[in-house]
């Protein structure tokens, strides 16, 4: 079983890759995946999921920004 489900669902969910969150939280990648192997603290898993949510965001402004430069 994996740990973190959460985390790698809503990141899945929400289009955002885990080495994006990695770079985003100040992580080297490969760092941030074995930190994902440790189930993390409820504090901490709500800020990843506030990261998740902040980057998803972020993608969404990106798109809207190309689509209104096309029109």
């Amino acid at each position: 079983m994996k740990r973190n489900r959460e985390i790698r669902n809503t990141a899945r969910e929400k289009n955002v890759l885990l080495w994006e969150l990695a770079e985003h939280l100040g992580y080297v990648d490969t760092v941030f995946s074995r930190k994902l192997r440790h189930e993390f603290s409820p504090q901490a898993t709500r800020e990843v999921l506030k990261a998740i949510d902040e980057l998803h965001q972020k993608k969404l402004e990106a798109k809207e920004e190309q689509w209104t430069r096309r029109i």
